[in-house]
């Protein structure tokens, strides 16, 4: 298989996509950084025996950007996680886990990747990433008065007594 640094550093490009094919799933996704994109290489495609890899570079003439496409191709079956690494995991952290309850485990992880899978099929081009999730954050809040304020010369003329800009008082603490 090609070295996936090699390719990225040898071409000029402003999109990556990648898509996935295992069986009849294809899943695509989109980066905008070379870090992002090799975060998902290091998290995804090291769980699974890549058989075919392709890549190309599409220029896009209407937008005047450059994508460079990844297809992989996957003939194994999703590795799930072994029995000897939870069971590794529970002594980790103390506990005694029945071979039910590590084919629980397993049937629990295989039930969010199948999942999580479901998310990644979502086509979000030309959705504009957003920080907040809502269009209207802020609908709870109330609009502001406007307050009426004393002009200050007004409450010196109204003051019993003054020093300068002051109102004066006695002191009432001992």
């Amino acid at each position: 298989m090609t070295n996936i640094q090699d390719i990225l550093k040898s071409n000029k490009w402003d999109v990556i996509t990648v898509s996935l094919k295992d069986g009849n799933e294809v899943i695509h996704q989109s980066f905008t950084t070379e870090y992002a994109f090799e975060q998902f290489v290091k998290n995804n495609l090291s769980k699974y025996e890549v058989s075919k890899e392709e890549h190309s570079l599409i220029f896009n003439k209407k937008t005047g950007k450059t994508t460079l496409n990844f297809d992989f191709v996957f003939d194994s079956k999703k590795k799930m996680l072994s029995d000897e690494y939870i069971q590794k995991l529970a002594d980790d952290i103390m506990i005694n886990l029945s071979q039910g309850d590590i084919d629980d485990i397993q049937q629990t992880e295989q039930s969010i990747r199948e999942k999580f899978l479901k998310v990644l099929t979502i086509n979000t081009d030309g959705v504009e990433a957003k920080y907040y999730p809502f269009d209207m954050a802020h609908t709870y809040l109330r609009e502001d008065d406007d307050f009426h304020t004393l002009d200050h010369d007004k409450v010196l003329e109204n003051a019993p007594t003054i020093d300068g800009d002051y109102v004066t008082i006695v002191k009432v603490v001992k």
